[in-house]
């Protein structure tokens, strides 16, 4: 019999072969010509190369295997009966499989057993586990047999349902069997090395020619562009191990083939791997271990000094993250492309994977810096543990690093001429507005040369794991055992060691960890603004599961953290000295190129590449400010600050041309938008990213546990508000809001919970918040559940850009909102039921130390004013009877906003929102004004592209509220927009 060994399913027996080959050739079989057998068993192979060839693992059974089968499983069954009778003879069954010589061979062969005996032996093992000693044996077995097991199965052998898989939590959850087996058998180390083994089969292979750096697409690379052509061995050979090495590979920028195509190896989606999470058991085991206390501490550790050339769990981890970036890289179709035929549905197996990975983010960080290795190690053999900003540090500067660099050598610039689609085009730079410009910015800025066209990916595990880790370095306090946000800045910012590596380096970390999750987030607003609609419905699917809970915490609101901290990270970088007469051995045209400008840059930075990646800088009206000064550009670019553009006659760099000010070449901006509706719904995208990035910062570190409880009650609160913003809900609906919380506070209020309600620990906090915030209302019908509806009084906390509410629910919101009390000149108030007027959006909640700037940095940034002016003015300024304005238009830059169609109530809310946020900021500052007048810069609000940026740094006092509302609101319009229209 041909069957295929996953489902035991017989495919072709006897009779269908027999059938095939004729009734003579049969008769001849039976008889037993040597020519007729010939031919049956051709038969038989050739059935089953076709079983092969489509994925199926097949094997050829005879009559005698089968009744050897059935022999087999009467008899494991007989011994399961027997085990279950008494316990004197279970131990000695349990005595009479030894686990090397019988368990060891039994495991290795789980996954290819019929099913009548896997199901017999599994029987009879769960029998046995009753025997301490059986278990620990067959503990040893499993972890010895592991890596060898799970290479099998990533190749398709096996069912999870019947292996060994299911057995594992037997034994994987006890404190004293995990720490045996992670000190004697390297547990973590075999988990996490089958892992990347595991993905790593799933690897895409490069197409249409493309040559990958390396001699073996069967070897995963890892490009850096710092070092030679190398392999480095993973060290995962081992005995009994899979045959197929894990090498990563690093190349030097000559060796790189010069190709808009990524080098680095990522996943691909429609791999069985993926397709049928054939990663699965390795994710469930490491949940296993990793809620064992103490596991997780010693996972986020590094070799003993000792262990020469032996890789850790943490570098195991970083590579299978690295091998889970840009997987299902996603190409917009253009204007001139039809409509997708066949929808692709490789999205499904590539968010399965990224949020599998991420499940593990925070069981891998909940550990203290205070903690100690729960096992203890001979002499030179302890591993070194890692404080939570060590952790941050290797990740940035060992992982994130090393794949940002070989990742940005795939992106070149183009010509802007008409040779080639616009969307096909992107310059070598970035030009700023004119409003950064006059407020210390340079003419451009370097960024990454990304076309339209060009595939991404909203997948980007390891900057989102780097975002986890830096959420639990915001946790630790200043001063404290590991140190916290500040220490883990300086320890990036610092010039020990090589200069020239540590300036260039840093800057490139800073820059990708803005550059990567920017990509994303515009690419997420143009898809919510229905330019993708060409590629299918599923794109709003994938958007939905990005930005929106339950999975959003994991994806979007990492990325949110990333721009968060890279803007904290240029600040940082404006701090350290970089004359070259302070630096032995730097050139100080070298220097130029890592830093852009003078000054804090990391918040114009931003604002510009969101202009830019959102499509909206023409569209708000702002001015190139290569255009407007040409001469300063080219003396920029000669200086190497940024580079020039390519040459649209020979394809040179600007910079190796001969330069003058009346020269064509000039970097440009892109949006895929056609109307003013598309460009009015990613202005709303942009406004509402800026809300979010001055709203959403990390909270205060917690000074003890009843602090920490008591910051994760107000998060809770927060979401249940918010929840039921939008209507009354049903109990049941409410319970998803510990999805979006932090899994620290999750334990918290469990914990807590036990106190209070020991029957539902988990959801006493949530029934605290309900009886806080909210009425329950009897439902009229006798089977509808009752249903919690929100109390007038707590809409003063509702957040009209709260970003964990969609849209849709916010619009639902905004008509069950109680109106506002208005009192007449002469009258009472109206209905007593109103609210009082109250501010537009409510005060956001304290920050982190380190963050708090950044409310007063994008709030003051000039380019944000004159984006907040240009939409106050396109909603507010006088028409005539005929619905249009009385002042020609022909010369307005970002006229096309002025249509009817750029206008919308969101854009004005958003517009205002954003004031509302810069009056919280400003104020709060100027109420909590402890700082000299010297420093006032390093609380934010001073840097380049801020109004305040002239103010000189010794002496001068700090702005205040009132200088912010001049500059804000009072300002000469021309001055704002720099216009003269």
């Amino acid at each position: 019999d041909v069957c295929s060994s996953d489902l035991d399913i017989i495919l072709w027996g006897t009779h269908e072969l027999l059938a095939e080959v004729g009734d003579v050739k049969a008769g001849l079989w039976r008889d037993g010509d040597a020519a007729a057998t010939s031919l049956v068993g051709k038969t038989m192979l050739d059935k089953a190369r076709v079983l092969t060839k489509n994925g199926l693992v097949c094997s050829i059974k005879t009559r005698q295997e089968l009744l050897m089968e059935q022999r087999a499983a009467s008899v494991i069954h007989w011994m399961s009966v027997l085990s279950r009778s008494c316990d004197p003879l279970c131990n000695r069954v349990s005595v009479a499989i030894s686990g090397h010589r019988h368990l060891v061979p039994l495991l290795h062969s789980d996954l290819k057993l019929p099913r009548q005996i896997t199901s017999a032996w599994h029987s009879l093992l769960l029998t046995l586990l009753a025997v301490p000693s059986f278990k620990a044996d067959l503990a040893n077995a499993y972890c010895d047999t592991y890596r060898s097991v799970t290479a099998e199965y990533a190749r398709g052998i096996g069912v999870l349902d019947q292996s060994s898989y299911s057995l594992s939590v037997q034994f994987l959850n006890r404190v004293t069997y995990v720490q045996d087996l992670v000190r004697e058998r390297d547990l973590l180390g075999n988990l996490s090395r089958s892992l990347l083994e595991t993905l790593s089969v799933a690897v895409k292979t490069l197409t249409d020619g493309a040559q990958p750096a390396f001699s073996s697409m069967r070897s995963l690379t890892f490009l850096s562009p710092y070092s030679t052509h190398q392999p480095i061995s993973n060290g995962m050979d081992h005995a009994g191990g899979s045959n197929s090495s894990c090498m990563f590979y690093v190349s030097s920028p000559a060796s790189r083939p010069q190709t808009d195509i990524s080098m680095v190896p990522t996943l691909d989606p429609l791999h069985p791997v993926l397709t049928h999470r054939r990663y699965s058991p390795c994710i469930s085991d490491l949940k296993c271990v990793l809620n064992v206390p103490g596991m997780a501490r010693l996972f986020a550790s590094l070799p003993p000094p000792s262990a020469v050339g032996r890789t850790s769990c943490l570098d195991d981890w970083i590579q299978s993250l690295s091998l889970g970036q840009n997987m299902d890289g996603q190409v917009w179709r253009s204007w001139g492309e039809g409509h997708v035929e066949t929808e692709p549905r490789g999205w499904v197996g590539a968010f399965n994977a990224s949020i599998s990975l991420g499940s593990l983010f925070e069981r891998l960080l909940s550990w203290e810096d205070e903690d100690k290795s729960p096992i203890c190690y001979p002499d030179g053999l302890t591993p070194k543990l890692l404080s939570s900003v060590g952790l941050a540090y290797h990740v940035l500067s060992k992982g994130l690093s090393s794949w940002q660099k070989s990742e940005m050598m795939s992106y070149h610039s183009t010509c802007g001429t008409a040779s080639s689609p616009p969307h096909k085009r992107c310059p070598a730079s970035l030009p700023f507005p004119t409003t950064a410009a006059r407020h210390g910015a340079s003419r451009a800025m370097k960024a990454l040369p990304i076309e339209q066209a060009r595939p991404w990916s909203f997948h980007l595990p390891l900057h989102r794991f780097v975002a986890a880790c830096l959420r639990e370095v915001a946790r630790r306090p200043k001063g404290s055992v590991g140190g916290g946000m500040d220490e883990l800045l300086e320890r990036l910012t610092s010039m020990e060691g090589d200069g020239r590596w540590a300036v260039g380096s840093v800057h490139e970390i800073f820059r990708g960890i803005m550059e990567f999750p920017v990509v994303v987030l515009s690419r997420a607003a143009q898809i919510r603004a229905g330019l993708w609609k060409r590629n299918g419905p599923g794109m709003q699917d994938q958007v939905l599961n990005y930005a929106e809970p339950p999975f959003c915490r994991a994806l979007r609101d990492a990325d949110l953290t990333l721009l968060q901290f890279a803007m904290l990270g240029f600040c940082s970088l404006s701090k350290v000295e970089v004359e070259s007469n302070n630096i032995s051995g730097i050139d100080k045209d070298d220097l130029k190129c890592s830093f852009v400008g003078k000054g804090e840059v990391g918040f114009v930075h931003l604002i510009n590449l969101l202009l830019h990646r959102f499509g909206i800088f023409d569209f708000a009206g702002f001015a190139k400010a290569p255009n407007a000064d040409p001469a300063n550009y080219f003396d920029e670019v000669k200086s190497g600050l940024y580079p020039g553009e390519n040459d649209p006659d020979n394809e040179s760099p600007v910079d190796t041309i001969e330069l003058s000010p009346q020269s064509p070449v000039l970097p440009w901006t892109y949006t895929p938008a056609k109307d003013a509706t598309a460009l009015l719904s990613l202005l709303e995208e942009l406004l509402h990213l800026l809300i979010i990035l001055i709203t959403e910062l990390p909270s205060p570190p917690p000074k003890n546990r009843a602090d920490h409880t008591k910051q994760a009650k107000q998060r809770i609160r927060r979401e249940v508000i918010h929840r039921l913003a939008s209507g009354p809900k049903a109990h049941s609906e409410l319970t998803e809001v510990h999805h979006v919380l932090p899994q620290r506070d999750n334990a918290v209020l469990s914990e807590e919970g036990k106190l209070i309600y020991p029957d539902d620990a988990s959801g006493a906090a949530l029934e605290e918040a309900l009886d806080q915030v909210a009425e329950r209302k009897s439902s009229r019908g006798r089977l509808a559940p009752d249903q919690w509806e929100l109390r007038r009084w707590a809409w003063s906390e509702y957040d009209p850009a709260f970003f964990h509410t969609s849209l849709r629910s916010h619009q639902s919101a905004a008509e069950n909102r109680p109106k506002t009390n208005h009192t007449s000149s002469g009258g009472s108030s109206s209905s007593p039921s109103r609210l009082k007027p109250q501010a537009y959006a409510p005060r956001p909640a304290p920050a982190h130390p380190s963050f708090q700037r950044i409310r007063r940095d994008l709030t003051s940034d000039a380019t944000v004013l004159a984006l907040v002016y240009r939409t106050l003015h396109v909603h507010c300024r006088k028409i005539s009877t005929n619905g249009t304005s009385n002042r020609n238009m022909s010369d307005l830059r970002g006229k096309l906003a002025y249509e009817p169609e750029g206008m919308s109530e969101t854009a004005l809310a958003r517009a205002v929102h954003l004031l509302s946020l810069g009056a919280y900021a400003w104020g709060d500052t100027e109420k909590n004004n402890h700082f000299p007048p010297e420093s006032w810069r390093s609380c934010g609000g001073g840097g380049v592209g801020s109004v305040f940026h002239h103010l000189p740094n010794n002496g001068s006092a700090a702005p205040s509220a009132r200088d912010w509302i001049q500059m804000a609101l009072l300002s000469n319009p021309r001055d704002v927009m720099d216009c003269d229209w």
